[in-house]
């Protein structure tokens, strides 16, 4: 079974480095021009630990609490669309919040695996948004595998953190 992770997890870091070139966390050409004036410092390495690892946590639970709903999806249930869109409000901001985080040099490695769960949770997120406004229940199944693999990957981030 931790071999099937592990290959999932390959595949996912490999296929995420591919389509991205490089990594970067979405954002529109607006929000990156807003932040061009903008300099941020380095966390230091006991901040971005601290930071990282409560972000993953928050992240990793939400995941986790959604991983039921979305293996049994009732798309045409306003208490469950509200529950979804709420923890996919939820999943964006942390996202946009790591994204603005600077790490120190020290960090970069375990920065740019944290990025690439975060595009991992964006992916997943653009397709449930599809999934569920086209009643897609294989897409917003493909949405909830794509979560749980940037969950997988925050995990270690978080082990790593600690």
């Amino acid at each position: 079974m931790k071999s099937k992770v592990l290959m999932a997890v390959a595949v996912f870091l490999i296929s995420s480095l591919l389509c991205l070139g490089t990594l970067s966390c979405h954002q529109d050409s607006t929000e990156e021009q807003n932040g061009a004036d903008d300099v941020t410092q380095p966390l230091t390495e006991d901040e971005y630990r601290i930071e990282i690892a409560a972000i993953a946590v928050e992240l990793v639970a939400i995941v986790n609490g959604l991983d039921q709903m979305l293996a049994n999806p009732e798309i045409d249930d306003s208490d469950w669309l509200t529950t979804i869109n709420l923890a996919m409000e939820d999943i964006t901001t942390l996202c946009d919040e790591t994204c603005q985080i600077v790490p120190p040099e020290s960090m970069e490695d375990i920065h740019i695996v944290n990025l690439e769960a975060i595009n991992g949770l964006n992916d997943a997120m653009d397709m449930l948004y599809e999934g569920i406004d086209e009643q897609d229940i294989d897409l917003v199944s493909q949405a909830a595998t794509e979560m749980w693999i940037a969950a997988e990957i925050l995990a270690e981030v978080i082990d790593v953190s600690e």
